[in-house]
C-alpha cells in the first residue's frame, strides 16, 4: 500500500502537471472573434439620455464572457477605444486612478491587460492612428491620446516590453510629439502617455 507521504507527492505532481498543461491550452487559445463588440447602448443611441444612474450606464457596456474570452486582442484594442467612458479619464485627479477604476468598472479594461499580445496590438493600432485635422469629429479627436492612455498603463501592467517594442514606441512618440507641435489643435497637454508617465512616477 501506498504511503501518505508516497501519494501526497504523487498528487502535487498531478496537480502541476495539470497546471501547466491548462497554462500552455489557455496561452495558445485561437481567437475567433475578430470584430470589436457592440455595445448595447452608446451615447450615440437617444435612449442613453435616459439612463439614470452611473451603474445603470455600465451594465450596457458589459462584455458577455463567451465572447470577451474569444475576441482577438486586436479586436478588443478596439473594443475598449470604443467604450463609452474612454475619455473619462480627464476628469480624474490622476490617470492612473482613472485606469484602475476602468479597470473595476469595464471587463474589456481588465481582459485587454492580461492578454500577451496586447504591447504589439496597442503599438500596432497607436502606428496607423492619426492626429485630428480641423475636419475631424469629435470623438476622434482624443483617439491618439486614448491610445497613448492604454499604452502608458500596459507599461505600468507589463513591464516586461522587449528592446524592439520600446525601440520602436518611442519613436512612433517622437512623430506624434513632432505632428502635434506642427498642429494649431493641439496643446502639450494632449500628450496623454506623457502626462500619465511623470504622474505615475510620483504615485508608485
Amino acid at each position: 500500500m501506498i504511503n501518505k507521504k508516497i501519494f501526497g507527492i504523487i498528487l502535487a505532481g498531478l496537480l502541476c502537471v495539470s497546471c501547466i498543461f491548462f497554462y500552455i491550452i489557455t496561452s495558445n487559445r485561437e481567437y475567433t472573434i475578430d470584430s470589436p463588440y457592440e455595445f448595447t447602448l452608446t451615447p450615440k443611441d437617444e435612449e442613453w439620455d435616459n439612463i439614470k444612474t452611473k451603474g445603470e450606464a455600465l451594465s450596457y457596456c458589459h462584455i458577455p464572457d463567451d465572447i470577451l474570452k474569444d475576441m482577438t486582442t486586436e479586436a478588443l484594442v478596439e473594443t475598449v477605444l470604443e467604450y463609452p467612458f474612454i475619455t473619462d479619464y480627464f476628469s480624474y485627479n490622476s490617470y492612473l486612478e482613472a485606469a484602475r477604476v476602468f479597470e473595476r468598472e469595464f471587463n474589456g479594461f481588465k481582459e485587454l491587460f492580461k492578454r500577451k499580445d496586447a504591447t504589439a496590438a496597442l503599438l500596432d493600432v497607436y502606428e496607423t492612428s492619426e492626429l485630428a485635422t480641423e475636419n475631424t469629429e469629435n470623438k476622434e479627436f482624443f483617439r491618439v491620446s486614448d491610445i497613448e492612455f492604454l499604452i502608458a498603463y500596459d507599461r505600468i501592467k507589463n513591464p516586461d516590453w522587449s528592446g524592439e517594442e520600446v525601440e520602436e514606441f518611442e519613436k512612433l512618440l517622437e512623430d506624434k510629439e513632432r505632428e502635434r507641435d506642427n498642429s494649431n489643435l493641439y496643446s502639450p497637454a494632449s500628450s496623454t502617455y506623457l502626462r500619465f508617465t511623470e504622474e505615475a512616477a510620483d504615485l508608485l
